[in-house]
């Protein structure tokens, strides 16, 4: 088994900056994700928020987190995105979590996950280690959406 410490960090505004740290430790591997509360811009400005973050930024991101958020994604324009990941080849995350939360935006992440040409990772978003039991939801999501074989 290989345990590998990732940082999820945070899009903090339509310029691009981003939180990549916890407690001034800041890892090679990044999730970058936006959070409802966290990112300071406006919400109608997402779409230049991530374009931003990507570009300054890519070389320290190895995903995306649930880009798909509900709380997040009413602005977001599935094609934009997934032009600037496909751009730097940027994979996305599915969050499983938020599938058995209802905090998923569906038809969005029906659009994007066709259009992202880097990969998928199936995240549980483990905080306990009953939680690693989430990660079946994802697969069996994938499956459902012919992305994976049976």
């Amino acid at each position: 088994m290989e345990v590998v410490f990732w940082v999820e960090g945070d899009i903090l505004d339509e310029e691009g900056n981003c939180c990549f740290d916890i407690q001034k430790k800041e890892e090679l591997f990044s999730i970058l994700s936006c959070h409802y509360g966290i990112y300071e811009g406006d919400h109608k400005n997402i779409n230049q928020a991530y374009a931003n973050a990507i570009q300054r930024h890519h070389e320290k991101i190895k995903c995306i987190g649930h880009p798909c958020k509900k709380n997040i994604s009413e602005y977001l324009d599935i094609e934009a995105l997934a032009k600037v990941l496909n751009q730097y080849q940027i994979p996305i995350e599915i969050n499983c979590s938020n599938i058995t939360t209802d905090r998923t935006d569906f038809e969005k992440l029906h659009k994007l996950l066709p259009l992202v040409e880097a990969g998928i990772y199936v995240n549980s978003d483990m905080h306990t280690l009953n939680d690693f039991s989430f990660r079946q939801v994802g697969f069996d999501y994938l499956k459902e959406q012919w992305f994976l074989s049976a």
